[in-house]
């Protein structure tokens, strides 16, 4: 710890440590000193010169940014001669800016409109022409208005130091000097909408909401985002005087939370808000002789309700499947589960792209994180098993970055290549047919290199397999320190038609390694839909249920071809793995209910019934990250027309069907306490004891060609697809089936054809991309393509031929 001095501000003394600057001493001290360029998570750049204060015996005024503090300092924040260099100063960076607050985005929360009153002259002497600096196309994102550019440099030093893309940068010098991408192909970074918020003037504002509204007139409500298992936290501003706007969402900006996004926020949690204003539905649908009937709400409530009893009496509550969203509040997911439940239903649910799911019968309270983020970045290595955090998961990814600027080592192994934003120490590739025999040669090169007696008993199991010298290379990395490292499995690795043999090997790897397995889950609120009882083995609280009462996962209730489905806010034909079983289950069966925010032509094919429900920021309610943290939040506008938030649609079809479900339930807040108490309970009750996977012996067999399932980050749930800009931001490229050049070559095919890819009694034709970054003997598969809905798994084996 650095030592203690003593130092006075405007004649205020004040304790510190040393080492510390004076505008970190100053805001600790509640004493304001104006800054453009100084920002507390960037680096020192001083070239604003802002901050600048009167220091005893200092020769002239210093910038307290990137001045320590020592012993005895004297300094004046107020004085003449402060308060001189810093009316200076704002008379230089308004020579050239335009002075256009009444149409600028930024007005009314503008630092350089602030300060330009407080410190500003209130008359210019500058008279002569004013520079202005053509704007760059940055995407559909970000809008730029680079005339009014103070040159702080933070929108540069955030890409370099927290984005990992260098994207922007200063240009030219002296007059000319202006910050742009020199390439001129905009930004792309899945952090990029943080220039905004970094920007301290109107230079870089949100493309999608500008010219939309005035910041006085948004009313601020705390949110969460809905995207991945972080949970960042967020601001989401409604519209709150003008009538015609008072259900919109304005934007979202990031909400400060050390322990979670720290005041950062992805692209697709900072703009998905605008799906809040498309293809929605509004009312309450049936459908009668094919066609589609707007009815009130107690009819169709009356439908589901008769339709479900019948099928209840002749042919069983088991001939009854639910499906809900990974990203539904636990709210939703409890009274989900606990409606069909009463009704007699096992077949419930949140696991859409899981193969195979025996694995998740030895899963204590559900598959999440065995540390905290910060915790993230005190480990010496890490290794991502089929992880690829950096688009599926940017705030965790944005931990792994900063462990490995610390000196951390990175491992990746998986179906392609990190496209890490830092230093990858190993970073190889396999063939995802392969995956459990490279696993278990892992576990083979570490008890090389480790007497381990308890797991010395699987060396027969081991015999047959060959240590290579990659492997070899990744056991002695991973051995390489006293402490234990990170495994990371990712979301990949749950789509493998064997992965229990693959996680029973994983196991065996983290034992080795005195460690345990962390998971990233899709969705929200996985691990709070385990809680809530949403998976076919566990009642609320996590607590397992006996073997006569499992019901029937996602995969295994559409292979089934059941008599009828509840579908929460999932596009089988996009969300879901083996999106063709679906589809064929949905179009066979007597009756379906789709309950969803959003429109879906598919699901109008299939459904009987259409129910409206609030989408995301209007409905209230608690999520769960993969850390295990409880978030809940209130509803920050309305559902458009006559949704209704989910969990009182429910609530309203158990009291419809007059059944004795476990609570009664009238408001939101008493769900996740019912909840929250059965997990306390079950605790107490030691229930949630993890079961140990026993691997079993491996066959070595040659790698055949395989399809790997891949979701893209901006196309991966209902709420990102029907916002316009970030689809905008995804271009075309997701359409794309890729390969590597080896794989290309042994198949005949290349980018000037199509190429057909058939598994099973399902094809599909696909453009093809080369792409390096995917492993020998493995075809990366567009899955939010509606084109994939007509083959199998996807991640499988696969015949491919080149086609026209």
């Amino acid at each position: 710890m650095s030592a203690a001095v003593n130092i006075k501000i405007d004649n205020q003394s004040i304790q510190c440590q040393s080492g510390q600057s004076i505008i970190e001493v100053a805001d600790q001290a509640g004493i304001y000193i104006p800054r453009f360029c100084y920002h507390p998570k960037l680096s020192i750049a001083a070239n604003c010169r802002m901050c600048l204060v009167e220091v005893q015996q200092a020769p002239k005024p210093l910038p307290a940014c990137a001045t320590p503090v020592s012993e005895g300092m004297v300094v004046y924040t107020r004085s003449r001669k402060a308060l001189q260099a810093q009316q200076d100063i704002m008379s230089f960076l308004l020579i050239n800016h335009p002075l256009d607050c009444p149409i600028c985005d930024q007005g009314g929360e503008c630092d350089l409109q602030d300060l330009a009153m407080a410190y500003g002259r209130s008359r210019g002497e500058f008279e002569e022409h004013k520079r202005a600096v053509e704007d760059e196309h940055l995407g559909p994102l970000v809008s730029t208005e680079m005339t009014r550019c103070i040159h702080c440099t933070r929108c540069v030093r955030f890409g370099e130091e927290i984005a990992g893309m260098p994207e922007l940068g200063v240009m030219s010098r002296g007059g000319r000097a202006y910050i742009g991408t020199y390439l001129g192909k905009g930004l792309h970074s899945e952090l990029s909408g943080n220039v905004i918020d970094v920007c301290p003037v109107g230079a870089l504002t949100a493309k999608p909401s500008r010219f939309k509204g005035r910041s006085w007139t948004f009313k601020q409500h705390a949110q969460l985002a809905r995207h991945d298992c972080v949970g960042s936290h967020v601001y989401c501003h409604v519209q709150s005087h003008y009538t015609d706007a008072a259900h919109t969402v304005m934007r979202v900006l990031p909400r400060a939370q050390e322990d979670l996004n720290e005041v950062w926020l992805s692209d697709r949690d900072r703009f998905s808000y605008e799906a809040l204003q498309h293809q929605r539905l509004t009312q309450p649908q049936i459908k009668e002789g094919g066609q589609w009937k707007v009815v009130p709400w107690n009819v169709a409530l009356d439908v589901i309700t008769d339709r479900l009893s019948g099928i209840i009496q002749t042919a069983g509550a088991d001939q009854i499947a639910g499906c809900i969203a990974p990203s539904a509040t636990v709210e939703e997911g409890f009274l989900f589960q606990d409606w069909l439940r009463s009704l007699g239903v096992r077949n419930i649910d949140c696991r859409m792209r899981e193969a195979d799911v025996s694995h998740d019968l030895n899963v204590g309270l559900g598959p999440r994180l065995a540390c905290t983020l910060p915790e993230i970045e005190t480990h010496d290595r890490i290794l991502l098993l089929e992880a690829f955090p950096r688009r599926h998961q940017p705030m965790l990814n944005h931990r792994i970055r900063k462990a490995a600027q610390s000196g951390a080592a990175v491992l990746s192994w998986g179906s392609r290549l990190q496209d890490a934003n830092y230093t990858i120490a190993f970073n190889e590739t396999l063939p995802i047919s392969t995956w459990a025999e490279h696993m278990a040669t892992l576990v083979k090169a570490l008890l090389q290199l480790k007497d381990d007696q308890v797991y010395q008993t699987l060396s027969a199991a081991l015999e047959p397999l060959e240590v290579t010298p990659t492997i070899q290379t990744l056991a002695t990395t991973l051995l390489d320190h006293q402490t234990p490292p990170m495994i990371l499995i990712g979301e990949t690795m749950l789509q493998h038609p064997d992965a229990t043999q693959i996680i029973a090997w994983a196991e065996c790897l983290a034992g080795l390694l005195s460690t345990q397995l962390s998971w990233v889950t899709s969705g929200a609120n996985t691990a709070g839909l385990w809680l809530s009882g949403c998976v076919p083995h566990r009642a609320p609280g996590a607590v397992p249920l006996p073997k006569e009462d499992i019901g029937l996962g996602t995969l295994e209730s559409f292979k089934a071809q059941l008599k009828a489905y509840i579908i929460h806010d999932v596009m089988p034909d996009l969300d879901v793995m083996g999106s063709r079983q679906a589809l064929e289950a949905l179009n066979q069966s007597a009756f379906n209910v789709y309950v969803s925010p959003f429109e879906s032509s598919a699901a109008r094919d299939w459904a009987d019934v259409i129910l409206p429900c609030a989408a995301g920021y209007e409905t209230s309610g608690t999520l769960v990250n993969a850390t295990g943290t409880w978030q809940t939040v209130a509803s920050a506008l309305a559902a458009p027309g006559e949704a209704k938030p989910a969990w009182k649609i429910y609530a309203a079809l158990a009291a419809w069907h007059h059944t004795e479900t476990q609570l009664k339930f009238d408001e939101v807040t008493a769900v996740a306490q019912a909840v929250e108490h059965a997990v306390q309970s079950a605790k107490a009750q030691n229930k949630h004891d993890q079961a140990v996977l026993v691997p079993e012996a491996i066959q070595v067999t040659p790698p055949t060609l395989w399809g790997v399932a891949y979701w893209h980050d901006l196309r991966e749930d209902t709420l990102v697809r029907a916002a316009p800009a970030l689809q905008l931001q995804a271009g075309e490229d997701v359409a794309y089936a890729r390969c590597n050049t080896l794989t290309a070559t042994t198949f005949a095919l290349n980018e000037t054809t199509y190429v057909q890819v058939k598994q099973g009694e399902g094809q599909a034709r696909f453009k093809l991309k080369i792409d390096e970054s995917i492993a020998n003997h493995t075809v990366q598969i567009p899955m939010t393509e509606p084109v994939s809905a007509s083959l199998g798994l996807c991640t499988g084996p696969i015949e491919v031929e080149a086609c026209a």
